[in-house]
């Protein structure tokens, strides 16, 4: 089917519009993927990662103040120690709540408390020998085994925080990789959007020339057999009426010899 210049022409123009808003929607699509990974780094990695730290300071202070417990011998300490194990306990439900649906930082932190529960059992034990007026070997060998306990519980929290950081780290590389793959598309929409373009105004101008040709071609033939024609034309008319014109004079022209 021969299309005449203004389908054309509003067919070219929906083309370019079409593709335009290809570029434009990938390139959405990419701003909102990047911004979405940042927001889950922002929002939900790196609290998670502050909290895990902020549990590690907790336990090394409670275990700093044993330590001053048997050295002083200060009963405060004691009330000092029962402060530290409410916010430590506190902040395992807090860490819970953060890590609610993420099975395996939840298994995780499942045995981070498991050693805290036997570190705080060292714990209890130590008081008790102090507060029995244990001998000095039997006092020191349970505070090197509630040491010992403290390192394990450290590699547990050091396990856990290991995780939380290379989830951060995988946001981060699926935030580059959503950039990178959503420019690349743009840039790839662009190059054929620009190719498609130049191809259509290419087959435009093709097609509009061709009827400009047949119209001079038609008025050759008529000024060769010297039959006067008048083509009075207007800007609006489509290509194909004028050509299909031309041609009718030109049979005419023929009736006329």
């Amino acid at each position: 089917m021969k299309l005449n210049i203004k389908t054309e022409l509003l067919g070219t123009f929906g083309l370019m519009i079409a593709l335009t808003a290809l570029v434009f929607a990938v390139g959405f699509w990419g701003m909102s993927s990047v911004a979405s990974h940042t927001t889950d780094i922002v929002t939900r990695d790196l609290v998670e990662d502050v909290l895990v730290r902020e549990l590690e300071v907790l336990i090394l202070e409670q275990t700093a103040t044993y330590e001053n417990f048997v050295i002083t011998k200060n009963e405060e300490a004691l009330a000092t120690i029962e402060q530290e194990t409410e916010a430590v306990l506190l902040h395992f439900e807090e860490v819970t709540e953060e890590f609610h649906g993420n099975v395996e930082l939840l298994d995780l932190l499942h045995a981070v408390e498991g050693e805290y529960t036997v570190f705080l059992e060292a714990g209890d034990e130590l008081v008790h020998l102090v507060h029995a007026n244990a001998d000095h070997e039997a006092i020191v060998h349970e505070l090197e085994l509630l040491e010992a306990d403290e390192k394990l519980l450290e590699e547990e929290l050091e396990l856990l925080a290991s995780k939380v950081e290379h989830n951060i780290e995988v946001a981060y590389d699926e935030a580059l990789q959503s950039k990178s793959t959503a420019t690349y598309i743009a840039l790839g929409s662009l190059v054929v959007s620009i190719i498609a373009g130049f191809a259509v105004a290419y087959l435009v101008a093709r097609s509009i020339s061709s009827g400009v040709i047949n119209v001079a071609n038609s008025a050759n033939v008529l000024a060769t057999e010297t039959f006067p024609a008048l083509m009075s034309l207007t800007r609006d008319v489509a290509q194909g009426d004028l050509t299909k014109t031309s041609n009718f004079t030109v049979q005419k022209t023929d009736v006329f010899k």
